[in-house]
């Protein structure tokens, strides 16, 4: 039944949106939100020294890092939406799973019209050579979530899906 919502919310919301990152007014707001629930780390550990990574959210831990070094931009309020989401799918992932699962069922027309209306292939490209392929459908997701909900609407999403 959750998953059913969870699939209409981001169908409604989702529209073919150009490949830009936003600044998000609710971005703060998400952010506390998640630190309610989680830990949240900023410019700190192994994740923010590597190249060109700006974020990430470890399962074994429940810990979003968040990298946007002195100055946030709209790419850093991209990267909270994405990372939040990948909880989101900790969150609505089997008991005791390894590993993270996306939120809509791989290979349902609603997954793949989802990801064709809204990943371009220049991203999907930097998907397949920046990801094992065990994690493609899970970062597909991400992608498109952190492109088409605002923070408000994850922010929501959140709540209904981690917190008791």
């Amino acid at each position: 039944m959750f998953n059913k919502f969870i699939t209409a919310a981001v169908a409604a919301f989702s529209v073919a949106l150009p490949a830009t990152a936003t600044i998000q007014p609710g971005t703060p707001d998400l952010i506390r939100t998640v630190a309610e629930h989680m830990t949240v780390v900023f410019n700190k550990g192994a994740t923010c020294a590597k190249p060109g990574v700006v974020g990430s959210y470890q399962l074994s831990n429940k810990t979003l890092t968040l990298c946007p070094g002195l100055e946030v931009t709209a790419d850093d309020h991209d990267t909270v939406r994405h990372e939040v989401w990948h909880a989101i799918q900790h969150c609505l992932s089997s008991p005791g799973a390894r590993s993270l699962e996306p939120v809509i069922e791989v290979g349902t027309k609603e997954y793949w019209d989802l990801v064709a209306d809204n990943l371009s292939i220049k991203q999907a490209k930097f998907i397949q050579d920046s990801y094992p392929e065990r994690a493609w459908h899970v970062e597909n997701e991400a992608f498109v979530a952190a492109a088409t909900l605002t923070s408000s609407q994850i922010e929501d999403i959140f709540i209904d899906s981690c917190v008791d």
